[in-house]
């Protein structure tokens, strides 16, 4: 079975949501920063965002780990 990928996950070299997804309270949360921080850096393309079928937003994974990645030293 082959999977077809969106121009987006071409882009980023995974699927979306391969991890799972969260929401902006859970990234919040974990990263020690308020949603509108979360909301702050969806716009600045720092993470991948998509919705859920009863349109909530919600933020793949990966695309968080990745940035806490850049983090480290």
């Amino acid at each position: 079975m082959s999977i077809t990928w969106s121009p987006a996950d071409r882009q980023y070299g995974y699927e979306f949501g391969v991890d799972g997804v969260r929401d902006y309270a859970w990234a919040a949360d974990r990263l020690g920063v308020s949603k509108r921080t979360i909301s702050r850096y969806i716009e600045q393309g720092r993470f991948r965002v998509g919705r859920h079928p009863g349109a909530k937003a919600v933020i793949c994974k990966r695309s968080i780990l990745e940035y806490v990645a850049t983090l480290e030293n």
